[in-house]
């Protein structure tokens, strides 16, 4: 996805619609873990979907701005706070 020309890029709502996804599918395969904390097989996807999410959100900031109002660069953009 970092590509500069922007008719490669995904639309700003297809972005965040698929942070989302992969936001859900963590906070999901992540409470698997916690009762199968053994299975590598799982843990090794956990780790793909998590790179792949870090990189959409990455993406999205790049493009379009933060996403998600706890990363650091979001706080900074907030009205009132020095």
């Amino acid at each position: 996805m970092n590509n500069t020309n922007t008719s490669n890029r995904p639309s700003k709502c297809t972005l965040m619609r698929r942070i989302m996804e992969l936001g859900f599918y963590i906070d999901d395969i992540g409470l698997y873990l916690d009762t199968h904390p053994d299975d590598c097989r799982s843990l090794a996807r956990y780790h793909e979907i998590h790179h792949e999410y870090d990189t959409a959100v990455q993406n999205y900031a790049e493009w379009y701005g933060p996403c998600l109002l706890y990363t650091s660069d979001a706080a900074d953009d907030l009205i009132g706070v020095d």
